[in-house]
C-alpha cells in the first residue's frame, strides 16, 4: 500500500523520522570521534539518513511545531534543508540550500514523487511560521549555536528586513490600512 505525500499518515511518518534524525544528531555531537553513534549499525545510521532524504526530496513536511526538535540539532542536513530551502521557498526568498539531497544507494526505496500542488500558501500557514520565528528568535539564547546562526541569518538578513519590521511599523502607524495595502501590492510584485 502506498500513500501520497499529502496523506496524514505520510506526514506522521516525516514527525517520526524527523524525531529519530535529530537524535542520532544529538548522540553525534556528543561523540565527536564516531561517524555513527553508539549502538547502531552503519546500515540503520545510513538508512535511517536516506530515509529523511527521501522525505525532504518530496515536500515539505516541516511545520512550525518541529522547531523546538530542530533547536537541537547541529546537522547541515536538517538546518539547511529547513533555513535554506523550505522557509525560503515558503516566503519566496531566494533558496541557498539546493535539493534534491544525494541519497546513498543501500536500500531500494519507493521515491516519493515531489508534490505538484502549487496551492497558494495560506496567510495563516505564514503567519504561524512568522509567530514561531519570531518566539524562536526572542529565545534563541537556549538553542545551540548552530541552530542561532542558522536563524539568525534568516530571521536578520531574509525575513526581518522585508516582512517582520514592516508589521512592527504597520502596529505603530495611525494609517494602518495605507501600509497593509502597499504590502499586499508589494507582495504582488515579487
Amino acid at each position: 500500500m502506498k500513500f501520497g505525500t499529502d496523506a496524514q499518515i505520510t506526514t506522521r511518518c516525516f514527525e517520526t523520522i524527523l524525531l529519530i534524525r535529530v537524535s542520532i544528531d544529538q548522540q553525534l555531537k556528543l561523540t565527536p570521534d564516531l561517524n555513527i553513534p553508539i549502538g547502531m549499525s552503519q546500515l540503520a545510521f545510513k538508512e535511517t539518513c536516506n530515509i529523511f532524504k527521501v522525505y525532504c526530496n518530496a515536500k515539505n513536511f516541516f511545520r512550525p511545531s518541529h522547531l523546538e526538535l530542530i533547536s537541537q540539532c547541529f546537522s547541515i542536513e536538517i538546518l539547511g534543508t529547513l533555513f535554506g530551502h523550505y522557509l525560503p521557498s515558503l516566503f519566496n526568498l531566494e533558496i541557498t540550500f539546493p535539493l534534491p539531497m544525494q541519497i546513498t544507494e543501500i536500500g531500494q526505496y519507493d521515491i516519493i514523487s515531489p508534490s505538484s500542488n502549487k496551492k497558494r500558501t495560506k496567510r495563516y500557514v505564514l503567519k504561524e511560521w512568522e509567530q514561531k520565528l519570531q518566539s524562536m528568535f526572542d529565545n534563541r539564547n537556549e538553542t545551540n549555536s548552530v541552530f542561532q546562526n542558522y536563524l539568525s541569518e534568516f530571521w536578520e538578513k531574509k525575513l526581518c528586513p522585508s516582512e517582520i519590521k514592516k508589521d512592527i511599523d504597520i502596529s505603530k502607524s495611525p494609517n494602518n490600512a495605507t501600509i497593509r495595502v502597499a504590502r499586499r501590492k508589494q507582495r504582488k510584485n515579487v
